[in-house]
């Protein structure tokens, strides 16, 4: 998975290293993750001082982007992170549920196998008209 991160201020490497791992662990949620991108604007909210964080998570289909706003690039991550955090369960949830309809299909065959077995036999026996 490659993490890029752009801003239009130096990022301290503690950060940076926070930043990425944090990333990192979308990974352990959604499989399939190519990349992920972290930018950073400033000057783009209600003040001057607003910096706004934006995350785009490339996954095969549709990519999950979120932006948000804080006042400083710690805030402005971390509502971004929850954000992005939960749509990617989400996701995740959403793909691993998409098997719900085949386990209903085969507990109702397997609750009417007796059933099967009682008619089998007449089934085994040749079609006449």
């Amino acid at each position: 998975m490659n993490i890029t991160i752009e801003a239009p201020f130096e990022v301290i490497p503690a950060k940076e290293q926070y930043f990425r791992s944090s990333l990192n662990e979308l990974g352990d949620y959604l499989s399939g993750i190519t990349q992920i991108n972290l930018f950073f604007k400033t000057g783009e909210g209600t003040g001057q001082e607003d910096v706004l964080a934006e995350i785009r998570v490339r996954i095969p289909g549709k990519d999950i982007f979120v932006e948000d706003f804080g006042s400083n690039d710690m805030v402005a991550f971390e509502k971004a992170y929850d954000s992005v955090k939960r749509q990617v369960k989400k996701r995740n949830d959403k793909n691993n549920d998409h098997r719900s309809n085949v386990k209903e299909l085969n507990n109702l065959v397997h609750d009417n196998v007796s059933d099967f077995k009682m008619i089998s036999p007449l089934l085994d026996q040749p079609f006449t008209k």
